[in-house]
């Protein structure tokens, strides 16, 4: 049975930062301004939605893995079973990042492709590690799966290993140049 439903929610949120401690995943921070305005109607598998989100001051970061995005914005659009995201953007160093797409939410199953352009983007900055990317790409859902498909430029970057390995490598592993393990039996 499909039962019909009614909702209709706005939200004016000045500080996102309640977020990350719901996330559960440490190191990682959120935060900035949302306000919200949505009706929906139709049933869960088949939502009938309709209205708006903005987003201000977003800031995304986690500092253990160099990320570090900020003075964010965002503006969507609810309508029928898709969220159309018209406009998403970050700064990051000297660059920037936009995006946009639709996700759609129909049969509880999620569809949707959202557009990315980055220019001079600092995707991440350590002391070990910096990668500065310009160019383009997607990311694609389909069906719950996603894909990431893109063209980037380096403008800057650098990956400091360490002399000493500091994980351990699976059994079915091999590193070419290396003899390989001998196999336990």
């Amino acid at each position: 049975r499909h039962y019909r439903v009614f909702a209709g929610a706005f939200a004016d949120v000045p500080s996102l930062v309640w977020v990350t401690r719901v996330a559960g995943q440490p190191g990682i921070t959120l935060d900035g301004k949302l306000r919200a305005s949505v009706t929906g109607t139709g049933t869960f598998g088949s939502p009938q939605l309709s209205g708006r989100a903005t987003g201000s001051a977003l800031k995304f970061a986690w500092p253990e893995h160099g990320i570090s995005y900020k003075n964010g914005a965002l503006e969507a659009e609810f309508s029928d079973d898709t969220v159309r995201v018209k406009r998403l953007t970050f700064a990051a160093g000297e660059g920037s990042l936009e995006a946009d797409g639709t996700l759609t939410l129909a049969s509880l199953k999620s569809s949707g492709k959202l557009k990315v352009k980055l220019d001079r983007f600092e995707a991440v900055s350590r002391p070990d590690r910096l990668v500065v990317a310009t160019g383009e790409g997607s990311m694609d859902l389909e069906e719950n799966k996603v894909s990431i498909s893109a063209q980037l430029k380096a403008g800057r970057g650098f990956f400091e290993f360490p002399e000493k390995r500091e994980f351990p490598i699976s059994g079915d592993v091999f590193i070419i140049g290396q003899d390989a393990p001998a196999r336990k039996r």
